[in-house]
């Protein structure tokens, strides 16, 4: 295409398609029919590109590029099989087709077989200057390698081709992603100092090297280049993310809203930086405050889950329990299957004296696989509470066989049938906690005070 200016190249593409419609003949040679048939499948233009590919075939059956085209085609499509037989074909016509090499690797890189694509990924880049595509050659041989766990070969290559690139995001991200995958992330910071030493304009750089002393607990030496990336950029969201989530470990929620605020207006969407100003607020016990922000958050984002998690707890924690079951409601029409918000259901409906809906939320998050022995001491709590005795100690019974190591269950347990009467059976459980806690009959004593003078209890005191 490089032997094509511009008014020859468009006047070619305008005569193919006039040969299409049938206004007149056209004879195109090999070349033309290549860029034809490049250009339109740059263009998305598929059919386009078939109908010159199909030419091609016909005026020159010998040709293997055209087969090839083909076969990038049909894996484009994820049609594999018909890709391998256009492979075949071109094998045929040119054993020893350079193309074809490359074409091999990205075929193999598609089924998912490294072990194959390798060796002619590294074929490829043999000869890939001639092609001009030596660092796409060799990011596709870096990711073959990732994809057969090979992280610093990975490295090698994803290296190789950021030198022709070094602004390139998606390769410093999968360099990145080699160190974390194989925990080296003392080797990453190492990386990523050099990396910003030599590009210290790189706000990706400055901001990967902030995860990385992340990774090794190095709060101030990742504040101090999360810093650096929005001095170099200050549209770079995610540094002002991870600055605000540093101060919020640190406690200091005025400077992490502060941060938010700064990035506030960069933001596509204002909706998280609104959630993590509210839960700093929150954390300050500005709760109206907290509240103000985690409503704007789902006025930008109504389906963004943490701030109605938010809100449903603030509302439950000042006995609002209408507004705490608007917002689960809400929760559970967008996560209808997730199992800790029907356990978050259970307890605001409970505490609001709705037994009937906190028992049907317990008992759907123990049918979607729910086990945690607070969960069944809360239900058997609930069920004696509306004296369903003995389902609750059915529950109770469930419980200790999905938890038999939960010493609170079988003190619990024990409590309730000593309170119903059941000594011998309750002094056999109690006795079991006994073995997994010595001082198992605190727990007794917590949840059922009335038993501090029970007769059978008193030998097991201290």
């Amino acid at each position: 295409m490089d032997e094509f200016d511009e008014p020859e190249y468009e006047d070619l593409i305008v005569q193919f398609e006039e040969m299409l419609l049938g206004k007149q003949p056209r004879f195109f040679d090999v070349e033309e029919l290549e860029i034809i048939a490049d250009h339109y499948f740059q263009e998305g233009e598929e059919e386009k590109a078939m109908q010159a590919i199909d030419l091609a075939q016909r005026m020159y059956p010998e040709a293997p590029n055209f087969p090839l085209m083909q076969a990038r085609f049909y894996m484009d499509e994820a049609r594999l099989q018909a890709a391998h037989r256009m492979i075949k074909r071109a094998e045929e016509l040119d054993p020893k087709s350079k193309e074809l090499v490359l074409v091999k690797a990205d075929f193999f890189s598609v089924k998912g077989q490294p072990k194959k694509a390798i060796p002619l990924y590294l074929q490829a880049l043999g000869f890939a200057d001639e092609f001009g595509n030596r660092p796409e050659v060799a990011t596709n041989l870096a990711m073959q390698y990732m994809a057969n766990s090979e992280y610093q070969k990975a490295i090698v290559y994803f290296e190789e081709a950021l030198q022709t690139f070094p602004d390139d995001e998606f390769l410093i991200l999968n360099i990145k992603l080699c160190f974390d995958v194989t925990l080296n992330f003392e080797g990453a910071a190492v990386y990523f100092q050099n990396f910003v030493d030599r590009n210290p304009y790189s706000e990706v750089g400055w901001y990967n090297l902030g995860l990385s002393f992340l990774s090794l607990g190095k709060l101030d030496e990742a504040y101090r280049a999360f810093d650096y990336a929005i001095v170099v950029d200050e549209h770079f969201t995610a540094a002002y993310f991870e600055k605000g989530r540093i101060l919020e470990e640190r406690e200091d929620y005025e400077a992490a809203i502060k941060v938010y605020e700064d990035g506030f207006e960069y933001f596509d969407s204002q909706a998280y930086p609104y959630y993590r100003i509210g839960v700093c607020q929150r954390m300050l016990n500005k709760k109206d405050a907290a509240k103000f922000n985690f409503q704007n958050a789902l006025r930008v984002e109504p389906e963004m889950e943490e701030p109605h998690l938010e809100l449903a707890a603030l509302f439950l924690d000042e006995g609002d329990y209408k507004n705490a079951m608007t917002h689960i409601k809400k929760l559970l029409r967008l996560q209808p299957k997730n199992v800790d918000y029907h356990i978050i259901a259970a307890d605001i409906f409970r505490q609001a004296g709705l037994h009937l809906e906190a028992e049907k939320h317990f008992r759907k998050a123990f049918r979607m696989g729910a086990t945690q022995p607070e969960l069944y001491m809360s239900l058997a709590e609930l069920l004696m509470e509306i004296d369903e005795v003995a389902e609750g100690l059915e529950i109770l019974a469930a419980g200790i066989q999905a938890n038999p190591d939960s010493d609170d269950m079988l003190a619990v347990a024990a409590g309730y049938l000593l309170t119903l009467g059941e000594r011998k059976k309750a002094i056999e459980v109690f006795e079991k906690a006994l073995l997994l806690n010595e001082n198992i009959l605190d727990v007794v004593f917590d949840n059922f005070p009335h038993l501090i003078n029970d007769p059978d209890l008193k030998k097991y005191k201290k």
